[in-house]
This record gives structure tokens, C-alpha cells and sequence, in this order.
């Protein structure tokens, strides 16, 4: 063959190439979405602020899946809620696309609830669920405090503790006489 038949056999070649690109991006671009139609749009939900399992709920109720991105440290959030997701809530997506999801492990620290006033009973919950460890330090008198119910808490509600970490109450006996308590840790 010579030179210039070589020639002219690439050109064709190239030409037949360029044509079928041209013609699979027409065909997947435009004639496909117009005979098939682009697919069933869903409006993502907000899942900020659910544990996994009630967004993988919600999510598969819009037609939608989860994808775990990742696990960090969050003070402001539970262990186990969802932080943050893409694309965000009230964007509109295929059926069946995937949310991506950054999940809650909790903080560093347990936060000291406020349970001053409280019966004995909602205190201790409410420090356990906060992974603390209620012990009653002592029991005094109150004209303002009725019986029962939480006098003083320590450390200062607020605080940041080590999970695990002991708040120390003091019961109030009401206005009657105050009885001597020996440190006694919370009932399981």
C-alpha cells in the first residue's frame, strides 16, 4: 500500500469514530430521556438529628438508601444521630440515589444534667442517661425543696465529666428534721 491510500484509510476511520460518538451522545442525551423519560424525581428528607434505624426508615419510605460516611465525635449530638447528610434535605433526586450520612459517636465528655428539684427517681434516670453515676452524698432539711426530691447536685450541672464519672446529690428531707445518709450508690 502506498502512502497516501494509508492516508485516506485513517481518515475514514476517524470519521466513522467521530460519527458514532456523535450519535451515542444524541441517543443517550436526548432520544433516550424523551422515549423513556428521565426516571422519578424524590424529594430528600431531613434526616439530621434521627438515629440510623428511623433514617433508614424515612429514607426507604422516599424511595432513598443510606450510605454511612462516616462516625465522629459530637457534643451536640447523641450517639448514633445523624449529624450531617448530601445532598441536603428539600433537594430533589433520583428514585433510589443514596444519601450519605455522618453519624454521631457521642461526645468526649458527658454533660452534668440540671436534676435540682427533681424526684429522686427522675434524677437518677436523668443522670444515668447522661452515662454518669448518681450517688446520694447526704440528706438535709429544706423549707424550699419538698422531700424526696434533689437539693444540690456536684459538679455544677454544666459540667463536662468522663463518662462513667460520679454526681454527687443531696436529698432534701422537706422541713422536718435531716436524716444521716452514708454515701450510698444509685439502685441499678
Amino acid at each position: 500500500m502506498n502512502w497516501d491510500r494509508i492516508k485516506s484509510v485513517l481518515y475514514a476511520i476517524g470519521i466513522m469514530i467521530a460519527i458514532m460518538l456523535i450519535t451515542a451522545i444524541v441517543v443517550s442525551q436526548i432520544f433516550m430521556p424523551l422515549v423513556f423519560g428521565k426516571g422519578k424525581q424524590v424529594t430528600v428528607p431531613n434526616l439530621i438529628g434521627l438515629e440510623l434505624k428511623a433514617a433508614n426508615t424515612e429514607s426507604a419510605d422516599n424511595q432513598l438508601h443510606i450510605s454511612e460516611a462516616s462516625y465522629v465525635s459530637s457534643d451536640q449530638f447523641a450517639k448514633g444521630t445523624i449529624i450531617s447528610q448530601i445532598p441536603s434535605p428539600g433537594t430533589r433526586i433520583k428514585a433510589d440515589g443514596t444519601i450519605q450520612v455522618v453519624i454521631s459517636k457521642g461526645g468526649d465528655l458527658s454533660v452534668v444534667p440540671n436534676v435540682e428539684g427533681l424526684a429522686v427517681t427522675q434524677a437518677f434516670s436523668r443522670i444515668k442517661n447522661a452515662g454518669l453515676k448518681p450517688i446520694v452524698k447526704d440528706s438535709l432539711q429544706s423549707d424550699q425543696v419538698e422531700a424526696d426530691h434533689i437539693l444540690k447536685v456536684w459538679p455544677t450541672p454544666g459540667s463536662g465529666l468522663a463518662p462513667g464519672s460520679s454526681v454527687y446529690l443531696s436529698i432534701s428531707t422537706g422541713s422536718g428534721i435531716a436524716q444521716p445518709v452514708e454515701q450510698v450508690p444509685a439502685p441499678e
